[in-house]
């Protein structure tokens, strides 16, 4: 079905389609877990995992101090205070205006 011939009634609202008892109910989240084994899943997982009696995720941190400490290195410092302390907020300025519509007139 091409896009020009979408089912709608004349009131424009869509057709539903497919049987009813099928569909989803209001309030209804059929995936309310997300997609399991996605990436993040598989990164989780495999930083849990042990080598020399520390997770890959403790040596990560242990690195990443490293680098801040001995290295200096601001990329490593700006990455530990914007996860300890949140990064800052940005302001943006803009000409915009907004109008507004009282749909009841």
């Amino acid at each position: 079905m091409s896009k020009a011939e979408v089912k709608r009634r004349a009131d424009g609202t869509f057709k539903s389609s497919g049987n009813p008892d099928t569909q989803f109910k209001t309030g209804n989240n059929a995936n309310p877990n997300g997609r399991k084994n996605s990436f993040t899943d598989l990164l989780r997982e495999y930083s849990d995992t042990e080598v020399d009696n520390k997770t890959r995720r403790e040596r990560l941190i242990e690195r990443l101090w490293s680098l801040a400490e001995t290295r200096m290195d601001l990329n490593a410092m700006k990455y530990i205070i914007d996860r300890v302390e949140g990064e800052p907020t940005r302001h943006i300025e803009t000409n915009a205006s907004i109008k507004v519509f009282d749909l009841d007139e």
